[in-house]
């Protein structure tokens, strides 16, 4: 419908509200996301997927290992050769020696943790945590001040800040998507 507008003589304005309802619909204008939230939703969609699948202590098998409790007693020589690094031999000595496979997730902070077996994964989500690991195929951390020590890696992934990454053998695909941090090859 077309009115003259009062004052106007002139001018023509189109009246959409006076147009039949399925000519006039309107569209929703909601609040346009930011582009931070555009960044986190992918790593918050990681972070809850990958705590979705935490096995402790299972095998593939499908028979029960171990509950991945807390183990007392220094660790064996083979756990310790080649390691020189005093940080990792301390953490090998006094950290809560638990015996791992599959995926292993730590969520909690302030933690020194000697990871022993094989994992296919290890996500670090907690902050000022120290982890030794003797082999995992893919790490992930997503804390801030976190050491990580492993024997070896395929896959290292660093979303953190002040993160700390040493490992003896292999050439791991790394991405470094955080803020001051530290990846290397340590020589034996």
């Amino acid at each position: 419908m077309i009115r003259r507008r009062p004052g106007h003589t002139s001018a023509v304005l189109y009246d959409l509200y006076n147009f039949p309802a399925p000519l006039r619909e309107e569209i929703p204008m909601g609040p346009q996301p930011s582009r931070r939230a555009a960044l986190l939703l992918p790593l918050a969609l990681s972070a809850a997927l990958s705590s979705c699948s935490v096995n402790l202590g299972s095998d593939d098998s499908g028979g029960s290992g171990d509950s991945g409790a807390p183990q007392a007693g220094a660790p064996s020589g083979s756990a310790t050769a080649g390691i020189s690094d005093p940080a990792w031999l301390g953490i090998l000595q006094d950290g809560q020696h638990q015996e791992v496979s599959g995926s292993y997730t730590v969520a909690s902070s302030d933690q020194v943790l000697n990871l022993t077996g094989e994992l296919e994964a290890l996500l670090v989500m907690g902050s000022q945590v120290s982890v030794a690991a003797e082999s995992a195929e893919s790490i992930t951390i997503q804390g801030s001040d976190v050491v990580v020590y492993a024997r070896s890696a395929q896959t290292i992934q660093v979303m953190g800040s002040r993160v700390t990454v040493r490992y003896l053998e292999g050439s791991p695909v790394v991405v470094d998507l955080g803020s001051d941090n530290s990846i290397e090859k340590l020589e034996q």
